[in-house]
């Protein structure tokens, strides 16, 4: 049974289920008072007492025999409170029992154990209050047994065979990958990372070309290529912080090296001008200007100026005035765009008007108002051409399913 503070006089007692009352008689009577005045009280239309949260001191009103204010997290953190209470009662085989349980249950259904270690990483997340809590109990149990946990890591490294540790040092470089993914998304500490990172790459770059090997080897310090220096296969100087096969000291030099081993420098006669150019892609053409000139068929001195984007223009379809990014756009919106593309589309088939041709139905002749129109304007007619068209659909279906 655990040992539990009496709720009237405060000494401990062995508490006996969930009583919080200890076997003192003056206790149970004071108890039952105040029970009986919140009960009279809420029958009498009056205000009942008030109490105080056990877990953040404020007051309530007592309408029941509950020990909080009713916030869930004043609520759960009572519930665990009780539980660890509870817990640290224990005698130590009992204890060990709990423990070596749970352990064979999850042995036993590693997936039900690790959808319940999410679920309940999800609710400490969500709850920051509920995090801070765990984070400053897990530090103060660091600094209450820091040597044994440290001890007990040692133990663990040494039993492990070479192929766990490079496992664990792959998951550790996972990590540690990850959060510096986190640290360069962060709005907040992301500038802070790049930041950091630029004064890191020009603090080496300055200690390479000045040479000054004592600064050059404090930023080396830890680094995994930090003993097998060499000089980058582009530009010559040495190749430091990047990884150990790296064969250049930077991306501009990698994207170098990247060029001139697959799109080497060939020298071509530009089909506008005529002039010799050394392009590294497959560019028939010197310049924007020749490659205008070779699309249009027209010689360098003829051609017309280039449309420049006007300031403001007012959209085709809702009137706005707006600002193009292109040369001849009419639209201020996508919704706009397509709307007036679809006008534009409609007004190129009406452009009439069209020949004569017969009626579908009656076979009078008559002039119709789009390319497609095969029915004269009478209403009869058109009514006539459409269920001709139902009972053709209909037929056709009809004989598809028979054949299926």
């Amino acid at each position: 049974m655990p040992e539990v503070d009496c709720l009237v006089c405060g000494r401990r007692f062995l508490a006996r289920g969930r009583g919080r009352i200890c076997p003192d008689p003056d206790c149970r009577r004071a108890r039952r008072r105040s029970y009986d005045a919140g009960v009279s009280a809420a029958v009498a239309g009056l205000p009942p007492p008030e109490r105080v949260c056990e877990i953040c001191g404020r007051a309530y009103p007592a309408q029941r025999s509950r020990k909080t204010c009713g916030d869930p997290a004043c609520q759960r953190e009572r519930k665990q409170r009780r539980w660890r209470a509870n817990y640290h009662a224990l005698p130590p085989e009992k204890k060990a029992a709990m423990i070596e349980r749970a352990k064979q249950r999850r042995v036993q259904d590693p997936d039900a154990a690790h959808a319940q270690d999410a679920r309940k990483w999800q609710r400490v997340k969500n709850d920051p209050q509920r995090l801070e809590q765990n984070r400053a109990r897990a530090k103060e149990h660091y600094a209450r047994h820091a040597a044994r946990i440290q001890a007990r890591r040692r133990a663990r490294l040494e039993r492990m065979t070479p192929e766990e540790l490079g496992e664990l040092v792959e998951r550790l470089r996972g990590y540690t990958r990850a959060w510096q993914a986190r640290q360069r998304s962060d709005p907040l500490r992301g500038p802070q990372r790049r930041a950091y990172e630029r004064e890191y790459r020009r603090r080496r770059q300055a200690a390479e070309m000045a040479g000054d090997a004592a600064t050059l080897a404090a930023l080396l310090a830890g680094r995994r290529n930090a003993g097998t220096i060499k000089p980058c296969a582009v530009c010559g100087r040495p190749v430091v912080g990047r990884h150990p096969t790296a064969k250049t000291c930077s991306q501009e030099c990698q994207r170098q090296r990247w060029l001139d081993r697959h799109r080497p420098l060939t020298e071509k006669t530009c089909a506008g001008c005529g002039r010799t150019f050394t392009p590294r892609t497959a560019a028939k053409t010197c310049s924007e200007e020749c490659r205008r000139a070779r699309r249009l068929g027209l010689p360098l001195d003829q051609l017309p100026p280039l449309q420049r984007l006007a300031e403001e223009a007012v959209c085709d379809v809702c009137g706005k005035t707006f600002h193009p990014w292109r040369a001849g756009q009419k639209g201020c919106s996508p919704d706009c765009r397509r709307v007036g593309r679809l006008w534009r589309k409609r007004a190129s088939r009406r452009q009439g008007p069209y020949p004569p041709r017969p009626c579908a139905v009656c076979a009078r002749p008559f002039s119709p108002d789009r390319h497609n129109g095969k029915v004269c304007p009478n209403g009869e007619c058109r009514a006539e051409y459409k269920r001709r068209l139902e009972r053709d659909r209909q037929r056709s279906k009809r004989h598809d399913q028979q054949e299926g």
